[in-house]
Order: structure tokens, then sequence, then C-alpha cells
């Protein structure tokens, strides 16, 4: 059997942090990040699984906002066991959970457990924001305007366009007028995960928790309701999900109207399009998504931000 490098660092570091490796398994598809699943036994001779991760940015600073609001991240996050600053930074947590969304027979009571997840995320941060700000704990959400040329920009290889074979005029006027107005969200901003895919929510123990922190931002609450839906097609199951959505803010007494819900709903649909179809188009060019992946998503992400423009803009 041949080692990489990742083994080899992963094998060495959970020694390091007192576990004795059993098993080692890649994870695939997480985007940049490093990421092993390790069976392995603790000091006392038990056995657990574990999560080690290598950061796609180069740095830990999830460790280091999970250390600094243990009480606001315990119950919707697994436990962070061990911390690495050598070069690539790296840590280990718990991975004891099996993927939420494994069954999936009735997405839409899924997404109803998971909107409400979030949204107890959402509410528990409120109070919490001005000290992650005040301290630098956590960063406040900028999407760069430069996005919208970048998605519709040349292909830096000779590679085909992923964007030709969508209604490509309308969306370079949309992106052109969207970019000029720069809407901003209007609701309270809290604490959001940023990165709501289903490969990143797990059920552990009768809770959902969430995985991968990296792209944790200060926002408006719809940045994670919204980025959920981005992978799913159907336009009947974004209808009930947004009107769940904020019936469960109503509920939770989170402090917006409906009219502020209506218009952060839309702007963060396109932003989240925006994002997702800039990354996608990233991989496609570094040969990690076929042509058949590539333009897939950019019909779905196409049509999301055109029909959510249109919505904002008839508010």
């Amino acid at each position: 059997m041949l080692f990489t490098p990742l083994d080899v660092r992963c094998t060495q570091r959970l020694l390091h942090g007192g576990y004795r490796p059993i098993a080692l398994r890649r994870v695939t598809g997480v985007y940049d990040a490093q990421v092993m699943h390790a069976t392995a036994t603790d000091d006392k001779g038990n056995l657990v699984r574990l999560l080690y991760k290598e950061p796609a940015l180069g740095e830990i600073a999830e460790w280091d906002m999970m250390q600094a609001l243990p009480a606001l991240f315990a119950p919707f996050s697994p436990r962070y066991v061990a911390k690495f600053d050598d070069d690539p930074p790296a840590f280990v947590m718990e991975d004891g959970g099996v993927p939420y969304f494994e069954d999936t027979k009735d997405p839409y009571s899924k997404a109803v457990g998971l909107y409400e997840q979030l949204i107890s995320l959402h509410v528990t941060a409120l109070d919490v924001v001005p000290v992650a700000l005040d301290k630098h704990l956590v960063a406040q959400y900028v999407c760069d305007p430069s996005w919208c040329d970048r998605l519709l920009s040349p292909m830096a290889l000779p590679l085909p366009h992923p964007y030709e074979a969508c209604p490509h005029l309308a969306l370079g006027d949309m992106l052109a007028t969207y970019r000029r107005c720069r809407p901003q969200t209007i609701m309270p901003m809290t604490i959001t995960h940023g990165d709501v895919h289903r490969g990143n929510v797990l059920h552990q123990c009768g809770r959902i928790v969430f995985i991968d922190w990296e792209w944790c931002r200060i926002a408006s609450p719809m940045r994670d309701l919204t980025m959920f839906l981005l992978q799913e097609d159907d336009e009947s199951l974004h209808f009930a999900l947004q009107q769940v959505a904020f019936g469960l803010l109503h509920a939770s007494a989170y402090p917006a109207t409906t009219t502020q819900m209506q218009h952060d709903w839309h702007v963060m649909m396109i932003e989240n399009a925006l994002a997702w179809a800039v990354w996608e188009r990233k991989w496609y060019e570094e040969g990690k998504r076929t042509w058949e992946e590539a333009t897939t998503t950019a019909h779905r992400q196409t049509k999301w931000m055109l029909h959510h423009f249109e919505q904002w803009q008839s508010l």
C-alpha cells in the first residue's frame, strides 16, 4: 500500500495528539481542503472516529473561533480536540455523526429539520455578534463585486465556456446591473455557517451538527437558508421552504419583518448562486469538474440568479 504525504502527516499528528490510528480514509469532494476520516483509539483504549482537516485557506481561524465561543458552537458542531500550528496547519475534531441527508425519501421534512437547527443558531448568536466583531473572532460577510466579471470572463485555459450554453446576454446584463446597484441585506446580522450543503450536515447523537465552518461569517441569516436550496432544482420546494423559513424566523422572534426577509432572501439567493458559480467554474478550469458537471451548474445557477434578480427588482 502506498502512503501519501497527507496519510503520513495525519498519522504523525494523531499520534502526537495521543491517538493511535487504526484506519484512514481520505474525504473527496470537499473543495480545496485536505480532509481525512480516521478510526483510532484514545489514551484509554476507547475506539473513536475523528476528522482531520488541513483548511483550504491555510489558516485555522475555525479552531480559534470554536475555542473562543464554546457555549455558542457546542450545540451545533462536533467537538474540536487537537490543533497543529506548523506547516500546513491542521486540526482534529470528533466524527461521530452520519450524513443527515443519507435518507432522502422525504427531502422536505429533512430540510425543515435543517432550517430549525440553523435558525436556532442564528437566534442564539444574535447577542454574540458585538463581541465577535469587537474581538475579531468572526469576520463580516462581504461578496467581492469582481465576481460578477470573473464568472463570464474568457476561460484561462483553452476550454469551452460552460456559460455559453446559457442565456448569456441576459445573465451579463443582469450581472452588470446587479454590480452597479450592489444591494445590501437589511435584516439584523448574526453568525452564519456559510457553506450549508448536504456534505456538511451530520446527524450526531440525536441532533443536527455542521462541519466545515471555514466560511463562517457575520451576515443575514438568509445566507445559510438560501445556500442549501441552490442544490435543488424543484421550484415548488424552493417556494415551500421559503415560507417555512419565514414562519420559523417569526416564531423564533427573530427581529425582522416579512418585507426585510423577502428582500434578503432574493439578495442572498443571487449572492450565493454567484459565489457557487464562480467556484464551480474555477474547479472546471482546474480539471476537478467535467464539462457535464460544469454546464449543469451553469444552467441551475443562471436560472436562480435571473429569477431572484427579477423578484428583487419587483420589491
